[in-house]
C-alpha cells in the first residue's frame, strides 16, 4: 500500500488520536473544588475629593479654597447630609473636615475643625447648610461661618480666639448682633448658645448679654427672676443662709472668721470644694475664667454666678450674685471677724467691677 494510500486512511485516526490525547493531557478539577478565578484587571481607585459625586469638580474646587494641609485627605466618598452632599475629610492639625454642597448641586463648601464639630452635633435639620466659606471676622479675632436652611434659620457660628469654642448666633438674636456691631463690637463673641431665661431666652457674649421674650421682644439683657439650675439655685439659697445665720461672722466649714476668704466661701456655695481647694484666690479664680473666655463684662449677672472684682492686696474679691443687682460676698481681711453681707453688684465695693462667670461644669454644686 502506497504511503500516501495509508496516510488517506489512517489520517482522521491520527487525528482523533491526537485530539484524544490532547483532551486528556488537561487536569480535570476534582469534585466539589470551584477551579480558581482568573484574576480580574480591575483596581480599587483610591479616594480623592468628589469621590462618588455626579459633579465631583464642584468638590475638587472647595478642597482647593482651604488645601490638604488643612482639609487632609478624604476618609469616606461623598455621601448625603440631609439634602446635601458631604465628603469627609481629616487632617493633623484640625481633625475630621467636611466639604458640603447644598443640594447636591452648584458650589460646595468647607467646614474646618471645630466648626463641622459643631454643625454636626446640631445636625443639618437644626443649623442647615454652609452658604461661603469661613472668614475671619471681629477685627481679625475669631473665625466665622454662615449657614442656612435649617430650623436656625439665618446663622452665623463663631468661634473667638480668646473663647476657644464655638457658638451659633441666629434669627432676632443675629440682627442684633449684626446692628451692635457684632464680633467687632462692644458684644465680641458669643460665649454660649441661647439659653432658657425668664419667660423667653438669652445669650451671653464676652462683653454682655441679650435677651428675648414676647413681650420686650430683643434687648439688652436685664435683670429678672429667672428659672437657674439646681447648682445656682443652691448656691443663691445657702449664701443666702449664710449671711442670715446666727453668726454670720464664722465659717463651720474652715472654723474660722470668713473674713479674708472670699474665693473659699465662693467655692463652698457652688461645691467646688468636692475636688479640694480650686483657686488659690479670687484673682485666681478670675483669671482662669478670662482665658476660658468665661467673663462677662455686663452688669447685670444671673443668680448663682460668680461676681470679680479687683484689688484686695492682689488676691482680688469675689461673691455669689443673686440676680436683680445683689451679690453676697464676705468682706474684710485674715485677722478680721466681719459679717458675711448683702449688697449691689456695682457701685457700693471700692474694689473695680471686673465682670461674672458661671462656676466651671466640674463643681458639681452642694
Amino acid at each position: 500500500m502506497s504511503i500516501a494510500r495509508r496516510v488517506a486512511l489512517f489520517g482522521p485516526l491520527f487525528t482523533l488520536t491526537f485530539g484524544m490525547i490532547a483532551a486528556a493531557c488537561a487536569v480535570p478539577t476534582p469534585v466539589g473544588i470551584s477551579p480558581t478565578p482568573t484574576p480580574s484587571s480591575t483596581t480599587i481607585q483610591p479616594l480623592v475629593a468628589g469621590t462618588g459625586a455626579s459633579n465631583p469638580q464642584a468638590f475638587v474646587d472647595a478642597y482647593n479654597v482651604k488645601g490638604g494641609s488643612v482639609m487632609g485627605s478624604p476618609v469616606a466618598a461623598v455621601e448625603r447630609w440631609g439634602s446635601a452632599c458631604m465628603q469627609r475629610f481629616s487632617s493633623p492639625g484640625y481633625g475630621e473636615n467636611a466639604i458640603v454642597q447644598p443640594s447636591c448641586s452648584g458650589t460646595a463648601y468647607n467646614v474646618v475643625g471645630e466648626l463641622w464639630a459643631y454643625a454636626r452635633t446640631k445636625g443639618s435639620a437644626e443649623i442647615g447648610y454652609p452658604v461661603m466659606e469661613s472668614h475671619r471676622w471681629g477685627n481679625n479675632t475669631g473665625w466665622a461661618q454662615d449657614f442656612n436652611g435649617g430650623s436656625m434659620g439665618y446663622a452665623v457660628i463663631a468661634r473667638g480666639d480668646a473663647v476657644k469654642r464655638v457658638q451659633g448666633v441666629r434669627s432676632g438674636f443675629l440682627s442684633w448682633y449684626y446692628a451692635n456691631g457684632d464680633a467687632g463690637g462692644y458684644l465680641q463673641w458669643p460665649i454660649s448658645d441661647e439659653y432658657g431665661y425668664c419667660a423667653g431666652t438669652r445669650q451671653d457674649f464676652q462683653g454682655g448679654s441679650i435677651m428675648w421674650d414676647s413681650a420686650g421682644g430683643v434687648r439688652a439683657a436685664t435683670s429678672c427672676a429667672p428659672t437657674i439650675g439646681g447648682r445656682e439655685q443652691r448656691a443663691v439659697d445657702w449664701a443666702t443662709a449664710e449671711k442670715n445665720s446666727p453668726d454670720p461672722t464664722w465659717s463651720n466649714e474652715f472654723a474660722r472668721p470668713w473674713s479674708g476668704i472670699c474665693e473659699m466661701f465662693v467655692e463652698v456655695a457652688l461645691g467646688g470644694r468636692g475636688a479640694g481647694r480650686q483657686y488659690a484666690s479670687a484673682m485666681a479664680n478670675y483669671y482662669a475664667q478670662l482665658n476660658a473666655g468665661r467673663i462677662r463684662t455686663d452688669t447685670n449677672p444671673p443668680p448663682g454666678a460668680i461676681v470679680f472684682y479687683s484689688g484686695a492686696g492682689g488676691y482680688g474679691h469675689n461673691g455669689v450674685s443673686l440676680g436683680n443687682g445683689q451679690a453676697i460676698s464676705t468682706q474684710g481681711f485674715d485677722g478680721d471677724r466681719l459679717p458675711v453681707r448683702q449688697h449691689p453688684v456695682v457701685g457700693y465695693l471700692s474694689n473695680p467691677y471686673l465682670g461674672w462667670a458661671y462656676a466651671p461644669d466640674n463643681w458639681l454644686g452642694r
